[in-house]
């Protein structure tokens, strides 16, 4: 892992300050401010452990990383392995990986999710098995969520959606909730259209390159340049939201029984 000098932040810079403090972030790199020493890449996730579980692998995709958080002053590079289930899109796999290099903290894995639906997409754990990180991606059961909420409690939790659709289903689902019990869990919303312009660069060895600064990724792909936003979502903001959407529909619903009933009466 690099050993940063000083913790660099773009926060509330231009685009084009943004992209000036990328070029001088690797200068800093390259004038031997920020050190580092030799680089062995390092297999996160072994492909051995997937195949006992997961039958249906369509392929296995093998990631070089190089990742910059700056707000963490976090800068690493690894090797990792990665399955794609058959039914898994290759968009869902871009989402998992954003997801996964977005939280990254050293030791964390990806899950056997797949096989185990009660299991999160990533987690990080302690030496003796205790939860640190819990991080789902995609679609997400409210039930999943509240039992982990109660029997992690203190434990970071985020949700990654990569669909709008996935945010109304899940604020569909906190119909009922008196209280905001999901105001600790962050969720956030990789844009799906990047995902779609992510998908024809599709290889099972790309070379990634991930810088992010606040709330942007700036992704290299096999050199490809790419820029996205990374959104944070107020998913209790955006429960409220529907709910009033949904009360013109059942006031006119009201009104239009209440005129039916006199009309019968008359």
């Amino acid at each position: 892992m690099w050993e940063v000098a000083t913790k660099p932040s773009a926060r509330g810079l231009t685009r084009g300050a943004q992209a000036s403090f990328l070029g001088n972030l690797w200068g800093l790199r390259d004038n031997g401010l920020i050190s580092a020493p030799v680089r062995e890449p390092t297999t996160l996730v072994s492909q051995d452990s997937y195949t006992a579980t997961m039958t249906f692998v369509a392929a296995f995709y093998t990631f070089s990383v190089e990742l910059n958080v700056a707000e963490r002053g976090l800068y690493t590079s690894f090797r990792l392995k990665v399955p794609r289930h058959e039914l898994e899109s290759v968009e869902q796999l871009s989402a998992r990986m954003i997801a996964f290099l977005h939280c990254y903290r050293q030791g964390q894995t990806f899950t056997q999710e797949v096989s185990d639906p009660k299991e999160p997409t990533i987690v990080l754990k302690d030496t003796i098995g205790e939860l640190l990180l819990w991080v789902h991606v995609g679609e997400i059961e409210r039930r999943k969520l509240e039992l982990s909420l109660k029997q992690n409690p203190g434990v970071p939790h985020s949700v990654y959606f990569f669909d709008e659709v996935q945010i109304h289903n899940f604020c569909h689902a906190l119909r009922g909730s008196k209280s905001n019990w999901i105001e600790h869990v962050q969720f956030l919303l990789i844009d799906p259209e990047f995902l779609a312009q992510l998908a024809p660069l599709e290889r099972t060895s790309p070379s990634w390159v991930a810088t992010f600064i606040d709330e942007q990724l700036y992704l290299s792909i096999d050199g490809v340049d790419f820029e996205s936003p990374l959104r944070s979502i107020d998913i209790w903001d955006e429960y409220q939201k529907q709910l009033l959407a949904q009360l013109p529909q059942q006031t006119d619903t009201r009104s239009a029984n209440s005129w039916r009933s006199s009309d019968d009466l008359g």
